[in-house]
């Protein structure tokens, strides 16, 4: 490289190299500088209104292109991730083992079959006249993999209630119309960068049954769910999708059961089904089975281990071992014995000082 720039020390960089490329008349040359990035349009070394379609790489944001599950930091309990790999596609039935019998619909061998098929239909309608939409948070993918396999779900306690009195709206508001009034939900996994899918909250919660399978067991409550779309969509495809009832930020930005507005939701709905995209917690169920058994034996492993005996200070001497009811009556004898000749020692005492009183006072008289 020739010039009056060459004697600068960065005259020699790979991507002054593109703009003088640019320069010189080649604009449609772009250099691979070996960083393994997609460049990004240039709008000439001096800036201004100068267009050219060379690229210079993206120096930032190389986490980008690390896979989720293979970012630093997010390792979930129990030895796994946060979420899986995706690697297994999945077509057919699943015969997932069904670990509670609170809820479910498993054979007489305690199998439940899902039929993946069931999921993310090209001929979903996606045209309601009233329809209510919320957004749902969730710790983690193990949850939406019990949820999917069992066809329930259970929130906070206000997310409860906010989804109870919606419910019941719903139904009131669906008297005379042909297709109801759903209430569909948008689920999505915490600092996950994407939905997973759809549901629908198919009966009012019951506030009484809690179920046993999540991975915390702080959930109280439970409402029965159907799943229609079971699909991985990233948040730059709903970005631009802003929420009024949420300060108008993006519905990526939304907290659990979050309300979105009738026009945004069906906006959401369209975009899971035109999406071509088709991974999904699906292709890991086999991951999330292994890691429920997992959960499962160590929660039955913690409720077999004996707690520590504890002698409480109320109970009564005789419910104590016969070995301390003896110590105990050796040391009151010894504690009676010790009180006699202490008393016996000071009667005498006392009886000495008297007399000795009843002599002084005959020498005064």
């Amino acid at each position: 490289m020739t010039g009056v720039y060459s004697s600068f020390p960065w005259a020699h960089h790979q991507s002054y190299a593109n703009c003088c490329s640019c320069l010189n008349g080649h604009p449609d040359e772009a250099v691979d500088v070996g960083l393994g990035q997609p460049g990004v349009p240039y709008e000439g070394f001096y800036g201004g209104n100068r267009t050219s379609s060379s690229t210079q790489p993206r120096a930032k944001n190389f986490r980008r292109n690390v896979p989720f599950h293979r970012r630093k930091g997010r390792g979930g309990s129990y030895g796994g991730k946060r979420r899986g790999k995706r690697t297994n596609r999945t077509n057919g039935q699943l015969a997932a083992k069904a670990r509670t019998t609170k809820v479910g619909d498993a054979d007489l061998q305690g199998v439940n079959t899902i039929n993946t098929d069931q999921y993310s239909k090209c001929d979903f309608p996606v045209e309601y006249e009233v329809a209510k939409f919320f957004v749902i948070k969730s710790y983690s993918e193990d949850d939406i993999h019990k949820s999917i396999k069992y066809s329930v779900w259970s929130s906070t306690p206000r997310g409860n209630k906010k989804l109870q009195n919606a419910y019941h709206d719903a139904q009131r508001l669906a008297a005379g119309k042909p297709s109801g009034c759903p209430v569909f939900l948008f689920f999505s996994v915490n600092a996950s960068g994407r939905f997973c899918g759809v549901a629908e909250m198919i009966g009012p919660v019951d506030f009484d049954i809690s179920m046993d399978f999540w991975q915390q067991d702080k959930w109280t409550g439970s409402f029965p769910v159907r799943w229609h779309f079971v699909i991985d969509v990233h948040n730059a495809a709903f970005r631009h999708i802003k929420l009024k009832n949420n300060e108008n930020k993006p519905v990526t930005k939304s907290r659990d059961t979050q309300e979105v507005f009738y026009r945004q939701g069906l906006k959401m709905l369209k975009i899971f089904k035109k999406r071509t995209w088709k991974k999904s917690i699906l292709d890991d169920f086999r991951y999330y089975e292994d890691r429920e058994k997992m959960m499962q034996e160590k929660r039955a492993q913690a409720k077999k281990s004996p707690a520590p005996h504890t002698v409480d200070a109320a109970d009564p001497p005789s419910e104590l071992p016969n070995i301390v009811i003896e110590q105990n009556t050796e040391a009151a004898n010894a504690m009676e014995s010790v009180v006699t000749n202490d008393n016996e020692e000071t009667q005498e005492s006392t009886s000495g000082e008297e007399d000795n009183g009843a002599n002084f006072c005959g020498r005064r008289q």
